[in-house]
C-alpha cells in the first residue's frame, strides 16, 4: 500500500481537505491533505446579482475525502472477485477495474492482467 496521510478524510471549511493523525509518540494533530479549488458557476439571481455556486466544489471536496474508504472497498473488493466462482470474462473485467483503481490510489503502474 502507498503511503497516504493516515486515517479518515474529512472536508474542514469549502474546499478543504484534512485528517486527524497520531504519531508513533502519541502526539495528536491535524493536517491538510487537499485543497479543492475548483471552476464554479454563476448564477444571476432575480434582483441581477450574481450567485457563485460551489456544488462541483463541493462535490469534488467529498469524493476526495471519500478517498481512503474507497480505496479500502475496493481492496476488499478485489479479494472477493479474486476468490469468487463466476463467468470469467465479467470476473476478469471486474478485477481489471479495481486492480486499475487501487493502482493509480496506490500510485503504481497498473499491469492489466489478473
Amino acid at each position: 500500500m502507498s503511503k497516504h496521510t493516515p486515517g479518515q478524510w474529512y472536508e474542514h471549511n469549502a474546499g478543504f481537505i484534512q485528517s486527524d493523525v497520531s504519531d508513533d509518540k502519541g502526539i495528536h494533530r491535524t493536517e491538510a491533505v487537499a485543497e479543492v479549488r475548483s471552476t464554479y458557476k454563476q448564477i444571476e439571481a432575480s434582483d441581477g446579482s450574481w450567485i457563485n455556486d460551489k456544488s462541483v466544489m463541493q462535490a469534488d471536496a467529498d469524493l476526495i475525502a471519500a478517498a481512503p474508504e474507497l480505496l479500502i472497498a475496493c481492496s476488499a473488493a478485489m479479494r472477493w472477485v479474486s476468490a469468487s466462482i463466476g463467468e470469467e470474462a465479467e470476473r476478469r473485467r471486474l478485477f481489471d477495474m479495481l486492480d486499475a483503481a487501487i493502482s493509480k490510489a496506490e500510485g503504481r503502474p497498473h499491469e492489466g492482467k489478473v
